[in-house]
């Protein structure tokens, strides 16, 4: 979509962002009916225990229809940036973060519900990103907002596959490596170990974030330069990312 607008095809552009949107809330539910008919089966796959299980079951009973919603959430985000508007990208992720702690606080400390409170607050989260992104690309002013769909996206798709499969593939494996990871500490500590690896990652993963931030931002501003031929400017924004990229190393 920035490729479209640096070539001055903003009307494709916003009908490529609208068809992409809709496709991603398909996908979405696709995963969710998956989950729904054979929790189990991959709960124990993923190598849920007789003592997680009932727990991750419970958790699972709610975030199964949140999928749909975390998905397109993560596609607005990126849009933000596109559309001109990076600031509301860092609003909208302190007010989902703000989201997570009042109602992990609410839900499990307070009212006891336990990890099923947790499945909650990520779902109200999920809800209030959804409606501040329907709303803002709603409006026909932004730079980019919802369009008239494409009537054969497939040449869409090609491209989306052809662009974003090295982003794909850094998912996956990222996946993959967490995968095989607690499955590793399951069979060498248990339970416990996973906990306390968990919380180890996810203080790493805090600092990992400001990278992907960083990624989401340069990217549409890289891709608009390519579309408008833009070589100087392409060079120069390589060389600003490089430096700062080695600099919060």
């Amino acid at each position: 979509c920035s490729m479209l607008m640096g070539e001055k095809k903003n009307d494709e552009a916003k009908s490529s962002f609208t068809t992409m949107v809709i496709t991603s809330l398909i996908i979405g539910a696709i995963f969710t009916i998956i989950l729904s008919i054979f929790k189990v089966p991959i709960l124990r796959f993923l190598g849920a225990t007789d003592e997680l299980l009932p727990y991750i079951s419970d958790f699972m009973n709610v975030s199964r229809f949140y999928i749909p919603l975390l998905i397109v959430t993560n596609m607005f985000g990126r849009f933000y940036v596109i559309a001109g508007k990076p600031k509301v990208s860092m609003i909208t992720s302190m007010v989902q973060i703000a989201c997570n702690l009042f109602f992990d606080w609410l839900l499990i400390a307070k009212m006891g519900i336990g990890i099923v409170g947790a499945a909650y607050g990520n779902l109200a989260g999920f809800v209030l990103l959804t409606i501040i992104g329907v709303v803002f690309y709603s409006n026909k002013n932004r730079e980019i907002h919802f369009g008239k769909p494409l009537e054969n996206p497939k040449e869409l798709y090609k491209s989306v596959w052809k662009l974003g499969r090295s982003q794909g593939l850094t998912s996956i494996s990222i996946s993959l490596n967490t995968f095989l990871t607690n499955m590793i500490l399951l069979k060498t500590g248990g339970e416990t170990l996973v906990a306390g690896y968990t919380v180890v990652s996810n203080v790493q993963f805090m600092f990992m974030n400001a990278f992907f931030g960083f990624i989401g931002s340069v990217s549409p501003i890289a891709s608009y330069a390519y579309g408008e031929k833009n070589p100087e400017k392409l060079s120069n924004i390589c060389k600003k990312s490089t430096i700062l990229i080695e600099c919060l190393s």
